[in-house]
């Protein structure tokens, strides 16, 4: 799901047309910080962005899948030795 979905489905649901905007970061940051957001939060919220754009929240952890054989040999890879 892209954010551009997301503003299709939230111009559906809200009966008014929701634009998805696509900005340079640095405008971006520039914009947040002219609002009043301090430069450093700014900054880091940013990076949630970035990380979307290059994809890094595409994947599924087994341990959140559907597939319980999956998330059962996780879980127990994951858990201390006893003894």
């Amino acid at each position: 799901m892209t954010f551009g979905d997301i503003a299709a489905m939230v111009s559906k649901v809200s009966g008014r047309e929701v634009k998805r905007i696509v900005m340079d970061d640095e405008e971006w940051v520039a914009d947040k910080v002219a609002a009043g957001v301090p430069e450093p939060m700014a900054r880091m919220t940013l990076t949630i962005f970035q990380a979307a754009r290059e994809g890094r929240f595409a994947g599924v952890d087994p341990l959140l899948s559907a597939d319980r054989t999956a998330r059962s040999r996780a879980s127990k890879r994951r858990r201390p030795a006893r003894g």
